[in-house]
């Protein structure tokens, strides 16, 4: 199976990626972060690939325009990891070689394989390690969603002895069950309107509404502001986060809701006993939500939300965003399910807006 993501292509490996392999696997650097000695000929590098990169759950990380080899990243079960104790757990484990630091890449990988085991594998939970000095490792599992369970001693082949590890985790909904959620919204049928109506009221809606459940399954929902891109809803925090993102990394189904067009009427029709309404137009969207890590995504993302409420200040934006990127962050909410209704029509032979009673 070959997975992809916006910039990459995980693919399983291939004999003929031993040289590229070897290149970038010769470098100590990338070694001694990830615990093995540096590969020291193109024949190990093979024979490393045939017995150990090439077994179940385990990719080539490509740039997915020119296939060229970047890294590696792969799945680990109880069989081969110490601290996992279910069988719908899982480990990953990556590297990415040197020339390639500081870009994303590794973040993106790794989201692009949690999504993998959460929606293909009904994994529940997703850990991953890195040396406590391994900074930019615990940033890259920091922006996936982990967060820091315990530390623990291993045996560490490079350089040989005993290094103290971060066990970070994060908890998943298995793809299967997400459809639960998706329950169409209750409505008359002449209150009905199609997803393609419904998506317009999402793309000119002025905020939504974000619900969720903490913890102890209590509802929290918070008024956000939002632009539709494609399949997905955009959205911006705080980097130090709250309950809401808090909530997300725990359980990233979410239930949005898009109002407009309020308008409350009073109907007095042919000497009749007028009635009280509300002209309105509404959609209830389910899907779940993901950080945006890539840095030129984040920073388009920011830029439609400047558009979309400040668009007078479109000569601005880009000096507003380099200012506020690294306070922010962006989130990406996946839609699964779309449902609308709309109380537009009056009386009078136009078509009841509700039965006056």
């Amino acid at each position: 199976m070959e997975l992809f993501s916006t910039r990459l292509a995980l693919r399983p490996w291939a004999d003929a990626d031993a040289p590229a392999l070897f290149e970038l696997a010769r470098d100590p650097r990338v070694g001694t972060a990830a615990g093995w000695p540096p590969h020291t000929s193109e024949e190990q590098s093979l024979d490393i690939l045939r017995n150990v990169l090439q077994g179940p759950g385990q990719y080539a990380i490509t740039l997915r325009e020119s296939g060229e080899l970047i890294g590696a990243i792969g799945l680990l079960t109880g069989d081969a990891c110490d601290y996992l104790e279910a069988d719908d757990e899982y480990s990953v484990g990556y590297w990415i070689g040197v020339p390639y630091w500081g870009q994303g890449f590794a973040a993106e990988a790794l989201q692009r394989l949690i999504d993998h085991a959460r929606d293909s594998l009904g994994a529940r939970a997703i850990y991953a390690d890195h040396f406590l000095e391994n900074t930019q490792s615990h940033r890259v599992m920091e922006k996936c969603g982990l967060s820091p369970v315990r530390t623990q001693t291993t045996d560490v082949l490079y350089p040989a002895g005993k290094r103290d590890v971060l066990i970070m985790r994060r908890l998943l909904v298995p793809h299967v069950e997400k459809n639960d959620m998706n329950h169409p919204m209750k409505q008359l049928p002449e209150r009905a309107i199609d997803e393609q109506e419904a998506r317009d009221i999402l793309r000119m809606g002025e905020y939504c509404v974000v619900a969720t459940v903490d913890e102890d399954g209590h509802p929290y929902a918070t008024p956000l502001s939002y632009v539709l891109d494609g399949d997905s809803l955009l959205i911006h925090t705080g980097i130090a986060g709250g309950q809401k993102t808090d909530n997300w990394k725990r359980d990233p189904r979410v239930c949005v809701t898009v109002a407009m067009d309020m308008q409350p009427i009073y109907v007095k029709e042919n000497g009749e006993p007028g009635f009280f309404t509300t002209r309105y137009a509404s959609v209830i969207a389910t899907g779940t939500v993901r950080r945006v890590v890539e840095p030129a995504c984040a920073r388009r993302a920011l830029a439609q939300l400047c558009l979309k409420y400040c668009p007078e200040h479109r000569d601005k934006i880009g000096n507003a965003i380099e200012w506020e990127l690294p306070a922010t962050a962006v989130w990406a909410i996946d839609l699964e399910h779309i449902s609308g209704k709309a109380g537009r029509r009056i009386p009078n032979g136009k078509g009841a807006v509700g039965g006056h009673r």
